[in-house]
């Protein structure tokens, strides 16, 4: 999203003043507030947006907030934020992302399943056994690891990140690529996945630390050396049960 005449810009969180008396107070038209910062903010920043009058929009602004995944940390925070946001912003102003569905390989996804001949009549449970996700970095957690260790990477990557490339992967073709109809076919997946008991989580799911070694040739720092504790790395298994086709 980059409209003309939009202001961008960074600004304090610490107190509702910073805001009022920034440049940004009496910003033109299409004015987009980016919330690339620890989860535990979002809220806090929202409602200074609301003290300094930079949410209204009905004075003819266009006003929209951006906000990155993680939406809270479980169901009843997720709630709790949710409600924080819509009682400052409207519905159609709010856009709650997951940036890695910007990723040019990811996008590619549809157009290799729905727009290729070959591969469209075989991605089906008669031809494919089953699907394998890799998502590997070169990087370690570097500077990210206070984030990290307040999301950890279950929430990061996994129910995130992994289960957005999940729906594409598996979703029926979609009656058009509205953003509203391809959502509620990745709706259709994520319920269509089978719960795995607590008694057998470890049976399918893994999750560790890489440690120190040697990349191209130059040491590299394991995850404790890096200032994290938690596990940085996941594997695990998912199982649909309902598939359409």
């Amino acid at each position: 999203m980059s409209p003309s005449n939009s202001t961008i810009g960074r600004r304090s969180i610490v107190s509702p003043d910073c805001w009022a008396n920034s440049a940004i107070k009496g910003a033109p038209e299409r004015t987009i507030y980016y919330l690339a910062t620890p989860p535990s903010y979002y809220a806090r920043i929202v409602e200074h947006l609301a003290a300094s009058g930079l949410a209204a929009a009905d004075t003819g602004a266009w006003p929209r907030i951006v906000i990155e995944k993680p939406f809270g940390h479980d169901l009843a925070s997720a709630r709790s934020l949710n409600k924080k946001v819509l009682d400052v912003f409207d519905e159609r102003q709010v856009f709650r992302i997951d940036h890695y569905l910007g990723k040019e390989t990811v996008q590619n996804i549809m157009v290799l399943r729905f727009a290729n001949g070959i591969f469209e009549p075989t991605w089906n449970r008669r031809y494919v056994d089953h699907v394998q996700i890799t998502v590997a970095e070169d990087d370690g957690v570097g500077s990210r690891g206070r984030y990290y260790e307040e999301a950890g990477a279950i929430r990061d990557m996994v129910q995130n990140h992994l289960l957005q490339l999940l729906t594409l992967v598996a979703m029926e073709p979609p009656t058009s690529f509205h953003a509203d109809v391809t959502r509620d076919e990745k709706v259709k997946v994520l319920r269509s996945l089978r719960p795995i008991p607590s008694d057998e989580l470890a049976r399918h799911v893994v999750r560790a630390q890489y440690g120190g070694g040697t990349q191209r040739g130059r040491g590299v720092k394991g995850y404790l050396q890096e200032g994290a504790c938690f596990p940085r790395l996941a594997y695990g298994n998912v199982y649909r049960d309902q598939i359409v086709r």
